[in-house]
């Protein structure tokens, strides 16, 4: 056997005849499985036009396996601690790993250009912090050490 940077593997027979081996140059497709997150101040419409661009782009680009091929999903997937996430979902025709690569480069620049059209911005971790009141004193409260 051989790994997939071509370096040989030789394994005892006990060990193949108990193990599943998976032969990768043998699939019919190569998987893209992303979460994109955009923050939480997105209206009901922008998430979908963002949706909508995403799987128009997938289904319109024949780099991509049609949804009746195999399973495509883009679609509004949970709420995240800072982000609406998006689960974006499909397999590539290529299983040439250069050539994946280019294609979900190529996916990948075209959600950040969707998501701009929509007037939307990508989600990164942040808290936020909200006070009750604040001193009403024209100074800060001086600091004393213990």
């Amino acid at each position: 056997m051989r790994r997939i940077d071509k370096a040989p593997v030789y394994l005892p027979n006990t060990i193949l005849s108990d193990t599943a081996v998976t032969n990768l140059s043998e699939m019919t497709f190569r998987r893209i499985n992303w979460i994109v997150g955009v923050e939480y101040r997105r209206t009901v419409d922008q998430l979908k036009q963002i949706r909508d661009g995403i799987e128009a782009c997938m289904v319109d680009n024949e780099d991509f396996v049609n949804p009746e091929e195999a399973t495509t999903f883009v679609c509004v997937d949970s709420f995240n601690d800072s982000s609406v996430d998006f689960l974006v979902y499909c397999f590539t025709r290529t299983i040439v790993w250069g050539e994946w690569l280019r294609i979900k480069e190529q996916l990948f620049l075209e959600i950040m250009h969707i998501v701009d059209e929509a007037d939307a911005s990508f989600a990164f971790p942040s808290q936020s912090l909200y006070l009750e009141s604040l001193p009403v004193a024209d100074r800060p409260e001086p600091f004393v050490p213990i």
